[in-house]
């Protein structure tokens, strides 16, 4: 179970498996299943690091704006291409490591609901 977790499926890919102290699998798959890598194809890769908050549930993270060398005109701006024109109503504004900005609204019009959902919803329904 624990392999599964770790991608294995064919115990014959994993050339070393070590149970640690804390009860935890590690797992070394053998050389030619290991993933490919833009490296491995003498690919260049760019920085992917991680996402800046910039506004958090309607408040704009200033210090994180300012780390970027952002204004506030130029968050508005944003906003304002998106067509928000109140920020109380972004839950979360991250500026990804390309330069854009992702945001997220509240009541965001959701009218996809997984089937799952809907088949609960209706066998909770009286008859």
């Amino acid at each position: 179970m624990q392999l599964r977790f770790k991608d294995v499926f064919d115990i014959t890919q994993v050339e070393f498996a070590v149970l640690e102290p804390n009860g935890q699998l590690s797992a070394l798959k053998k050389t030619p299943f290991l993933p490919v890598t833009p490296k491995d194809l003498n690919m260049p890769a760019g920085y992917q690091g991680m996402a800046t908050e910039i506004i958090k549930d309607g408040d704009v993270l200033e210090q994180n704006l300012l780390q970027n060398n952002l204004d506030f005109r130029w968050l508005y701006c944003e906003l304002s291409k998106k067509g928000i024109a109140d920020i109380s109503d972004v839950v979360l504004a991250s500026l990804q490591t390309d330069g854009t900005l992702h945001i997220d609204v509240r009541d965001d019009a959701n009218p996809y609901i997984q089937g799952i959902e809907f088949q609960l919803r209706r066998q909770s329904r009286p008859p």
